[in-house]
């Protein structure tokens, strides 16, 4: 795997996840919350961000076959999925995430589906698809772990 194609595909996936978009719905399922539990679920959701993404690119491969769905239906779909949100974000006034959470934000919504979504899911099974070497996966693991812990940062210091 070449340089243009690890840049390529970290890029991606930090722009799909988009932390620093989202930091309006973390302040917003935060809001009532003190500042050291605000910090404490932003590195959670870096957690899980890593454990969803890295469990999408050991499985998805599977996952796709067992479906049958192949990778060019599977990017598609994920794009069409992207623009159906980003749509919905350029016409829809309020908020379609719960403002008050009984239990802890950090892993539903925040880690999945906000920052980890379908975009993103799609994103890291087409990568393991198309490089299926063990190195290929310990990059794609190195790129999913730098976004994760990218993620992490942005919302603690939000």
């Amino acid at each position: 795997m070449d340089e243009t194609t690890l840049i390529t595909a970290g890029v991606a996936l930090f722009t799909i996840c988009n932390p620093i978009g989202t930091i309006p719905v973390f302040l917003s399922v935060t809001a009532n919350m003190e500042p050291a539990k605000q910090r404490r679920i932003a590195l959670v959701t870096g957690l899980g961000v890593f454990a969803v993404l890295t469990l999408s690119l050991i499985l998805g491969a599977v996952i796709l076959q067992f479906f049958g769905i192949s990778v060019a239906s599977l990017k598609i779909a994920g794009f069409l999925f992207v623009a159906t949100i980003a749509w919905a974000m350029l016409t829809k006034t309020g908020s379609i995430l719960p403002t008050q959470n009984q239990g802890s934000p950090a892993i539903v919504p925040l880690a999945m589906p906000v920052v980890a979504g379908p975009g993103a899911i799609a994103l890291v099974i087409a990568f393991g698809k198309d490089n299926p070497g063990l190195v290929d996966y310990l990059w794609g693991i190195l790129i999913i772990a730098v976004s994760a812990i990218a993620t992490a940062v942005i919302f603690f210091f939000a």
